[in-house]
């Protein structure tokens, strides 16, 4: 559903009582943020304002700058981007007081996958128990890496793709660089994989960018170095899956072309002239194994093998 749909989904259940107390919201990180946002906005704001929230008093604003006393936020730590059992014990002692500027709590934990096993055991057990009115918000865009048993307690907000085509400067440049570097030449697929490591180069500067900037926008005069390397690392996957998913569309598209299927069903008609290009030289068999060769691109990336060999095994794997 679109971010729009699961507000109205949310704010409706809010207004008549039927409010979950866990919710798991699967999609993409930033989209998937703004709508926890927008959510717990919504909680606390409409309390006082007929379940709508205004976006301009002092709870949104606290809100949008994470400072709401209401408001418990965790992320993945440190380099390791893992969300270590220590924090979800300090978590289970804040949401045991009594709440400050509202009736709820809200609970969100950012990346939820990358709970470890003792902390995820442990959240298990406070999801269970909610203390009060607690809600929980679970943001993950990998959602089969939690617990069966936590995804089982959890409503599922699944957010949509939206149906336009992206406008990130980076789409053309990727689009070429993928069919350019599957024609079979070795050549050809490394000076691809070193193309797409310059375009992961200025994604990461910008997530450094976009992370000073926010926190000038929020007030905060100083953080320690490490958690701001962590908030820019949240930033740069955020990015990064992006532009894993650009490429596993690109190839599912290349696969309905083989298939046979209109341009209409295509989410990259824009590259209609190289996936075509590309498509005419591949069967179907082909076709399937490259989008599960970029599947395992994206599992290898997940097991921290470093980028430049990740890529470049990909593209010398692909048909």
């Amino acid at each position: 559903m679109t971010r729009e749909e699961a507000i109205e989904q949310f704010e409706r259940g809010v207004r008549t009582g039927r409010a979950g107390h866990g919710y798991l919201v699967v999609g993409p990180e930033g989209p998937a943020v703004e709508f926890v946002k927008q959510a717990v906005s919504l909680m606390f704001c409409g309390t006082k304002a007929g379940n709508k929230s205004c976006g301009e008093c002092r709870d949104c604003r606290w809100v949008e700058a994470l400072r709401h006393p209401d408001l418990h936020w965790v992320e993945p730590e440190k380099k390791s981007r893992i969300i270590p059992v220590e924090r979800i014990r300090a978590l289970q002692q804040e949401l045991s007081t009594t709440s400050f500027a509202s009736k709820w709590k809200a609970c969100v934990l950012v990346a939820a996958d990358r709970l470890g096993i003792s902390a995820a055991n442990a959240f298990l057990k406070t999801l269970e128990e909610p203390a009060g009115d607690t809600v929980f918000f679970l943001v993950t865009d990998s959602p089969h890496s939690l617990l069966p048993t936590i995804v089982s307690r959890c409503r599922k907000v699944i957010l949509s793709e939206s149906g336009a085509e992206s406008s990130e400067e980076w789409h053309d440049a990727l689009a070429g660089l993928l069919a350019s570097g599957s024609r079979g030449s070795a050549v050809a697929a490394l000076a691809a994989a070193d193309g797409i490591e310059e375009i992961l180069k200025k994604a990461r500067r910008e997530a450094e960018e976009e992370e000073k900037a926010a926190q000038e926008q929020a007030g905060v005069e100083e953080m320690d170095k490490e958690t701001f390397e962590a908030r820019v690392q949240a930033r740069y996957r955020q990015k990064r899956t992006a532009i894993l998913r650009f490429m596993l569309l690109w190839h599912r598209d290349a696969l309905l072309i083989v298939c046979g299927a209109g341009e209409g069903v295509l989410a990259n008609r824009s590259a209609i002239a190289g996936l075509k290009e590309h498509a005419s030289r591949l069967s179907y068999r082909q076709a399937l194994e490259n989008i599960q060769t970029i599947e395992k691109l994206a599992a290898n990336l997940e097991r921290n093998i470093p980028e430049p060999a990740a890529f470049a095994d990909a593209f010398l794997a692909l048909h």
